[in-house]
């Protein structure tokens, strides 16, 4: 818990410290104004709520690609990497503190456009299916940070990880159907869609701020849940594989 808890604390002064993790929950009323002035314009209020949802989602993925997905890569390039590999505390525990604390920043931005929304428009959002609701937001916290750790150990791995964090982001807000949900987008693409759990955390969130019961919402949180352990389970490996040659070699990634 001593890692876990020095590597929640050092994320979140990292973030206070870093103007370029701020800019992103400053960015996030100005996507509330760019979406919710497409549904104005098309006359489609009936789509408030993914006016809602889709700078919220956005923000959640973008603050843990910011901040989780390069904490291996950012403790190498300050070289404070090594220290904490021969501290006696758990290396995975802190960094897995570190995800912990990039997600919870993203639920900040997801509070920040919710209440944006609220206040510049006289149409604030009903959450019809509050258990659903709540149940799709513990789901995606966990989906995050399980995906923030295995992209971090991807990013370790990678000799180009910028390039890696620019695909990654907008790229996935179309794939994921943040905006406009996947069964709109072309056939082709919906097999790619559905391996991102934002996609099911998507369909699921608009689900619940409908007065119609919830199509398939078991099917939506176990896809997001079963994708979240997927991604636990080989980010834990790769750290653990990573930690390892870094304590034998002395290097991230092989040559």
């Amino acid at each position: 818990m001593r890692g876990l808890r020095a590597g929640f604390w050092f994320q979140w002064m990292t973030f206070r410290a870093r103007i370029g993790s701020v800019t992103i929950l400053l960015a996030i009323p100005f996507y509330v104004i760019n979406f919710l002035s497409i549904v104005e314009v098309s006359g489609r209020t009936d789509l408030y709520a993914a006016v809602v949802l889709a700078p919220a989602l956005s923000g959640i993925w973008s603050v843990a690609l910011a901040l989780g997905a390069n904490s291996i890569t950012s403790e190498r390039g300050h070289g404070t990497l090594e220290l904490i590999v021969s501290s006696p505390a758990s290396v995975k525990a802190y960094l897995w503190g570190r995800m912990l604390a990039s997600s919870a920043v993203g639920l900040l931005a997801f509070a920040e456009s919710w209440l944006f929304a609220i206040a510049v428009v006289d149409l604030p959002p009903v959450i019809w299916h509050p258990a659903w609701f709540a149940a799709a937001i513990v789901g995606t916290a966990f989906a995050t940070v399980s995906t923030s750790a295995l992209l971090a150990a991807i990013a370790a791995l990678s000799r180009a990880p910028d390039a890696q964090q620019n695909f990654l982001n907008y790229p996935i807000f179309v794939l994921a159907g943040i905006f406009t949900p996947v069964a709109l987008l072309p056939v082709w693409v919906h097999p790619v869609s559905r391996l991102i759990f934002l996609s099911w955390a998507a369909d699921l969130l608009r689900a619940t701020l409908s007065p119609n019961a919830p199509t398939n919402p078991w099917l939506q949180l176990g896809a997001v849940i079963t994708l979240g352990a997927i991604a636990f389970a080989s980010g834990g490996w790769l750290i653990s594989m990573i930690m390892t040659r870094l304590q034998k070699t002395g290097k991230l990634i092989a040559g």
